[in-house]
């Protein structure tokens, strides 16, 4: 293939303990689409939650991973490329330069992907597995650069945006009351919106309800309380504003793709291996990722 292509996939993955991304680091950039379901993420201090229609990138060298070494549910594509590649994609030197500063200077981590995303995937993935000819060659060049540069101009467009004032509020009222549920009546309320007004805005700038994105980060820490305490699933669920065991089973499958109790259960050995790493030195031990 082109020596500037590392690596090109894609992921269908059901269940949260179907697949396993323990921490790496290597010298390529890549780029993950999420094309369904949601990835939870850390990539060296900083926690990633990437819904579908989005893109996320980890440059060269970044130690990352999974939350808790799982992949939630999802259906997901990746590309690594090498930008210390000689003659990048057989581009003229300052174009070279040109493209590969741009994507080492991406103004955004996660954005929403360009709408012809997916389509150049399969195109990549259509021309990896065909017969190794030039004109193979040549649309595989064609192909990664149209994606590349239309990531670029994805991220420019999206850094020049932001929340408004609305769902920016939005956000921090709902992510500074994990331990309960915020309706959306009380939370229009109290920022002095109509119901309707507020959550038009935060579907439109989010792309999901307040009280989905609420969920969501009371799912997510409830994964970490399964995965770093003793505490009983039940006592978990009480912490986090869940009024019942059962209610927050069922809420955290729709969201992980597996029980709280199977959760925990896949989790438990890896933090075990964890903890043991950081008191005592082994031929074997990882090295810790950060806290999630």
């Amino acid at each position: 293939m082109l020596p500037e292509l590392e690596a090109i996939g894609f992921d269908a993955i059901r269940h949260a303990d179907g697949g396993r991304v323990e921490p790496h680091a290597h010298e390529t950039f890549e780029l993950c689409f999420v094309e369904r379901g949601e990835v939870w993420a850390w990539i060296e201090d900083e926690l990633l939650e990437v819904s579908g229609g989005h893109v996320y990138v980890t440059w060269p060298g970044e130690r990352h991973g999974a939350v808790d070494d799982a992949v939630n549910p999802c259906r997901r594509y990746l590309v690594r490329v090498d930008l210390r590649a000689p003659r990048f994609l057989a581009l003229p030197r300052d174009e070279a330069a040109a493209v590969t500063a741009a994507l080492v200077a991406l103004p955004r981590r996660s954005f929403p992907a360009p709408r012809e995303t997916q389509p150049l995937f399969e195109q990549l993935l259509a021309d990896v597995e065909s017969d190794p000819t030039p004109l193979r060659q040549a649309r595989l060049r064609a192909s990664l650069l149209r994606l590349l540069l239309a990531v670029v101009d994805a991220a420019a467009a999206e850094s020049s945006a932001s929340h408004s004032d609305v769902v920016a509020e939005a956000k921090r009222v709902l992510g500074d009351r994990l331990d309960r549920r915020v309706s959306a009546d009380e939370l229009a309320r109290e920022l002095g919106w109509s119901v309707s007004h507020l959550q038009h805005r935060f579907r439109e700038e989010v792309g999901m309800p307040p009280g989905e994105w609420q969920l969501r980060r009371r799912i997510a820490a409830a994964c970490r309380l399964l995965v770093q305490t003793d505490d009983a699933v039940t006592r978990i669920a009480h912490a986090l504003g869940f009024q019942s065991s059962q209610y927050f089973a069922t809420a955290f499958a729709r969201v992980t793709g597996t029980t709280p109790s199977a959760y925990r259960e896949a989790r438990r050995p890896i933090r075990q291996r964890q903890l043991s790493a950081c008191t005592q030195s082994s031929p074997h031990s990882r090295t810790r990722r950060p806290s999630a």
